[in-house]
């Protein structure tokens, strides 16, 4: 395990600690674990800023080292400077140090592997991590930079972490697994509107390639990440694809912002068929957040899913399809939408499926004039939308009605 080291400073260093690099992860995310879990941070470490101190601590050279080689460092830099400074420290006669891994391993990860180690003591120290209430509460300021209202809740973004704590149903882990909810989906408004299944498996070795037709879309069923579009058998590269999805199939996506549908699903890998209208500059999603159990405003999505903001723009639109001034990651497209003919069909399906769910995206798409179902998102933007202008926050929060705890 990445952390296990990490655990083990925590339960038995005493002394006092330094970290090593004071840019934007030694400033942020790392100082913040470290002074969380208990360390004593006695200075920083860096040659390349001028600064004279960092969050309240001095910076001091790297010749500081040589008369404190009993400190416990933590280093917090890019991969290839951090092997630099690993090397520096043994050459010094440095034992005492851990390289911090990624920011995205300290938010799926480190999470997951204290539930494994399922430690008392590493569980209460910790519990800023461990405890989803005070873990969101952090994740929100970080997030928004406001303080998050669970007793009153009134804004959208604030409601949504509300849920994750409280509304915990079987039936939603079905409903974010891309494999599961075809069949879900099937049942309530027809085969007709699923895209094809090719297969699924446990693993990428379990695929067997000669079975798939020319043109297919592997992608792991819990996550965002994990897409691979093969458009020629001959030419697809297959190590490739299976680094990337079995490093998907590591992550479990509840644990960054506790999106708690997500925990249980069992990870797999789907083939399905590659629509050509899709992953392209000019495709076109129509993202339906319902609220209530019925559609609120349509968000009409230009460009490949999940590209830069730049490559992508995101249109919002009420029921009666008159645009909504805001936006939230992805700016709005100048040149606008026009109404589909699909409209009241997408409308229709999305109350169907979202019936009875306090607040979901149902997201769709059409190819050659047919409406497929896309996915369903419980916590649009991960609950953390940073609504431009801000008061959308709140008029989509009134809008919203939380159930009983």
């Amino acid at each position: 395990m990445k952390w296990d080291i990490f655990f083990k400073y925590i339960k038995n260093w005493d002394k006092e600690v330094c970290i090593y690099g004071a840019g934007d992860c030694g400033q942020n995310w790392g100082f913040e674990l470290i002074k969380l879990a208990g360390f004593k941070i006695c200075c920083y470490i860096d040659n390349y800023v001028n600064q004279k101190e960092c969050n309240g601590y001095p910076i001091r050279r790297a010749e500081f080292i040589e008369n404190n080689k009993e400190l416990l460092y933590f280093i917090l830099m890019s991969p290839k400077s951090a092997i630099e400074v690993q090397e520096q420290l043994r050459m010094i006669g440095v034992d005492n140090y851990f390289v911090f891994p990624s920011y995205e391993s300290y938010l799926k990860e480190l999470p997951a592997e204290l539930e494994i180690t399922n430690d008392e003591y590493l569980n209460k120290k910790l519990s800023f991590i461990t405890d989803d209430k005070e873990y969101l509460e952090r994740r929100y300021f970080q997030r928004l930079g406001k303080e998050l209202n669970l007793k009153n809740p009134t804004k959208f973004s604030e409601k949504m972490q509300w849920l994750k704590l409280y509304d915990r149903k079987d039936l939603y882990t079905r409903l974010v697994d891309k494999y599961e909810v075809k069949k879900w989906v099937e049942e309530k408004i027809g085969k007709e509107h699923v895209v094809p299944l090719y297969g699924v498996w446990d693993s990428f070795d379990d695929i067997n390639f000669d079975e798939l037709p020319e043109t297919f879309v592997l992608k792991t069923n819990h996550s965002s990440d994990g897409v691979i579009i093969c458009k020629d058998k001959n030419t697809f590269d297959k190590d490739a694809a299976k680094k990337e999805l079995e490093d998907s199939l590591k992550i479990n996506t509840y644990y960054a912002d506790r999106e708690w549908p997500y925990k249980n699903v069992k990870p797999k890998i789907i083939a399905e068929k590659y629509i050509e209208t899709l992953c392209k500059p000019d495709s076109v999603e129509y993202k339906v957040t319902c609220m209530n159990g019925k559609p609120e405003f349509v968000t009409i999505c230009k460009g490949v899913a999940h590209s830069s903001f730049d490559a992508r723009t995101n249109n919002h639109y009420d029921l009666n399809f008159k645009e909504i001034p805001f936006y939230a990651f992805y700016k709005n497209s100048k040149e606008g939408f026009k109404k589909p003919k699909q409209w009241n069909e997408i409308l229709g399906i999305a109350c169907v499926l979202a019936a009875d769910i306090p607040t979901v995206r149902v997201d769709f798409y059409i190819d050659k004039g047919i409406v497929y179902f896309g996915e369903m998102t419980f916590f649009t933007w991960s609950g953390f939308p940073p609504f431009v202008p801000e008061e959308y926050d709140e008029i989509f929060g009134e809008k919203l009605c939380l159930p009983k705890k």
